[in-house]
This record gives C-alpha cells, sequence and structure tokens, in this order.
C-alpha cells in the first residue's frame, strides 16, 4: 500500500506459489540493512511471495509505501505493491515469461531501495490468465488458447464452514468442486462487518473494517481460497463490494454495520453517497489496489467485480453505481499488470431504478455481462440465453 514511510528491510525470503511448489531461498543480511540478493528458481505463470521485515516507524501497517519493480529477460518492467502479514510485509509476483527476472523493492516517498533479487524462471505448465477471445468476442480462452468454460457456483461466503455443505472448510469444499466438474467460483467480500449471528459480532468476509484498515483473518481466509483454486485449476470470480448498503431495519446486509457509513463512523452520509461523492471514491480505489496487490497475482483470478446486486442492495440507481464502477474499472487496470477482466454483478435489466445497465454492458470498461436472473427461467438455459440476447440488444 501506499504511506509517506520509509521502512527498512532485515531479512527476505522467496517462496513458489501453492499450485507450483518449489524452492525457496532465504538471504543473509548485510550490515548496511539491506540483504544480500535473493535469488530463486521457479516457472512460468507461478504465483511468488517474497516475504521481508520492516520497520513502520509507529504508522499503521496499511500505510506503508511498497513498491516492487521486476524486470523481465524481454526487458519488460512489472510494478505491484505489497502488503502486511503477521507482522511482516510480503510481495507477490507472477513472472509471464522464462528466463531470468530481476527483482527491487523500493519504500519510502524518497523511494528508497530496501530489497533485490532475482527468478531464475523455466518454461511452466499453467494455462495462464484468462482473457477475451479477441476472434471471437463471446468466448473466454486462457493463454494457452484452451476455452474457458464457466461452470461452476455463486457460493458467496465460502470461507463461512457453517453455510457450506457437510460445515466443509473452503480448501475441501473447492476440491469437491473441482473433483465433481466445476470450474468456476464467485466470492464476495463483504461490506456488512457485524455477524448478528456470531458471539461477539465478528464477521468473517469483511476486508476492511474501517477506512483504509485491513483485517489479517479475512484476508487470509482469501488467501486459502486461491491456494486451493490454484492447487485444482478453479477459476474465482472476486466480488469487491457486497452485501452491506441497505439501511435499517436490515441486519443482514446492514449500511448501519458498513464501516463507510456515518452511523459506524464513517464518512458517508447514505448508501448512495458512497457511490457518487468523488471524495469518497478514493477510499474505495485504496481496497481495489489492497485487493490487486495481494491477489492479483494469481492466475486463477478470473475477474474483479466490483459490485453485487446494488438495485436490490440499497438500493443504488443505476445513474450512481454505473459511473462508479467506470471510474473503478480504470483505477483497477491502472495497477492491474496481469490484465485481469473486470465486471459487475448487477441483477438486470428485468429490474431497474432509474434507467438501465445497457450503457455499461456497452462500455470497454466491462469485459463481461453479468445478469441475474431469478426463477423458473434459470432452469432453462436456452430460454435464458433467448432472453438475455433479446433485451440486451
Amino acid at each position: 500500500m501506499r504511506s509517506p514511510l520509509a521502512p527498512w528491510v532485515l531479512a527476505a525470503s522467496v517462496v513458489v506459489g501453492a499450485a507450483c511448489k518449489g524452492p525457496s531461498a532465504v538471504p543473509r543480511t548485510s550490515g548496511a540493512g539491506v540483504a544480500a540478493p535473493v535469488r530463486a528458481k521457479g516457472w512460468v505463470n507461478a504465483r511468488y511471495e517474497i516475504t521481508f521485515d520492516a520497520a513502520t516507524g509507529g504508522r499503521d501497517p496499511d500505510d506503508v509505501v511498497i513498491d516492487a519493480r521486476f524486470t523481465a529477460p524481454s526487458g519488460k518492467v512489472t510494478t505491484v505493491g505489497g502488503f502486511p502479514s503477521r507482522g511482516h510485509f510480503k510481495v507477490r509476483y507472477t513472472p509471464r515469461e522464462p528466463g531470468l527476472h530481476r527483482w527491487s523493492i523500493r519504500a519510502g516517498e524518497d523511494a528508497r531501495e530496501v530489497e533485490r533479487g532475482e527468478l531464475d524462471v523455466a518454461p511452466g505448465t499453467s494455462r495462464g490468465f484468462v482473457r477475451v477471445d479477441p476472434r471471437h468476442r463471446h468466448r473466454l480462452e486462457y493463454e494457452d488458447g484452451t476455452t474457458a468454460v464457466i461452470l461452476g457456483e455463486n457460493r458467496i461466503n465460502v470461507y463461512d464452514p457453517t453455510w457450506n455443505y457437510e460445515s466443509a472448510d473452503a480448501r475441501s469444499y473447492i476440491e469437491r468442486m473441482a473433483a465433481y466438474g466445476m470450474s468456476t467460483i464467485r466470492v464476495f467480500i463483504l461490506a456488512d462487518c457485524e455477524s448478528e449471528a456470531v458471539s461477539g459480532g465478528y464477521q468473517i468476509g469483511c476486508l476492511e473494517r474501517a477506512p483504509g484498515r485491513f483485517d489479517e483473518r479475512t484476508a487470509e481466509a482469501f488467501d486459502t481460497i486461491f491456494d486451493a483454486a490454484e492447487a485444482v485449476n478453479l477459476d474465482v470470480v472476486l466480488v469487491a463490494y457486497s452485501i452491506g448498503f441497505t439501511p435499517a431495519p436490515e441486519t443482514w446486509r446492514s449500511w448501519d454495520d458498513n464501516p463507510y457509513s456515518a452511523a459506524r463512523g464513517g464518512p458517508a452520509r447514505s448508501p448512495k453517497d458512497f457511490f457518487v461523492n468523488p471524495e469518497l471514491r478514493a477510499h474505495a480505489i485504496r481496497k481495489l489496489r489492497y485487493i490487486s496487490d495481494r491477489w492479483g497475482a494469481s492466475p486463477r483470478l478470473l475477474a474483479i467485480d466490483l459490485v453485487n446486486e446494488p438495485e436490490w442492495d440499497g438500493p443504488i440507481p443505476e445513474s450512481a453505481w454505473m459511473p462508479w464502477a467506470k471510474e473503478m474499472s480504470k483505477a483497477w487496470r491502472s495497477f492491474d499488470p496481469y490484465g485481469h477482466l473486470v465486471t459487475a454483478g448487477p441483477v438486470g435489466l428485468h429490474w431497474n431504478l432509474d434507467g438501465d445497465e445497457r450503457p455499461w454492458y456497452a462500455s470497454p470498461l466491462n469485459d463481461t455481462v453479468q445478469w441475474h436472473l431469478y426463477g423458473k427461467e434459470v432452469y432453462d438455459p436456452h430460454a435464458l440465453g433467448d432472453a438475455m440476447t433479446r433485451k440486451v440488444r
């Protein structure tokens, strides 16, 4: 994340991602405070994680500046941020080409180098990231040319075993999905930060408990989801904002439990204000940056889904959420070096408040169309496809 603080590094390690386990390296620390260069081996499209220690200078770890720069053999430079984790800091990176990748981590306003190293990357077996097929715009494909078939579950809080079949943990549930032939899971990051069902009110799934403050327990739950997804080649659609914009007396998706609500000490006067107030959009962009830094390096992140069903959770009208979504999409693309798909999950053209979603559907800032159609039509996919095609056109 970004801040005016310059951390100093004590030691670092590099670990190959969960999908392709391999060697790690722990360097010696030099007397000057910058560790000797880290060297490791790995594979194309396998996620790497660099862990290092840094002084916070009394600042919150979420405010520490981390800027990592990776130079590929071709000369292409990839820049990513980092994040705090269990008293340390981490940077994640996925190499896209074989050969020697050199990296440097800089911190603080003076961009002082605090860590450097090399990755010797061999060709791998990963299918790569998901893309829109440029020859057939209604088709998704992996970078190796394989068609990406989307078949799975909207398993919104798979990190909570009490909601899972047979109370399975997230890793077991994802492994079972893959064993049944599914390819995709859609998961929510919750905006409602208080559980009425749990003693003490802790809500697993709420990543941002106060503006700019990210919950490590929930973040690690999402780490587990991506580790499991990479191990079984299951793609993840990650919803950045969901469940938490509906005023009282609602309790399950309560605006009063949203960290941006004035009732909770936040800066937004109303649910709509969160979407239309330009001053608040910087907060939303910061959260997206954290998501990109922490999970964007995973090839199994199929898409970032900006918001779920705003017409029902709020309700937030199209005139409010669509301009917000376009700005969030621009921001995401500015710091996502891997080109993940961007989408949003409105209810659809059968349920509108002040216009409809067609401007968003047609926008180049939107990569895939979602329509959350409930009812008997869902069970006839051909009729559903025909209805969607008629209405979108």
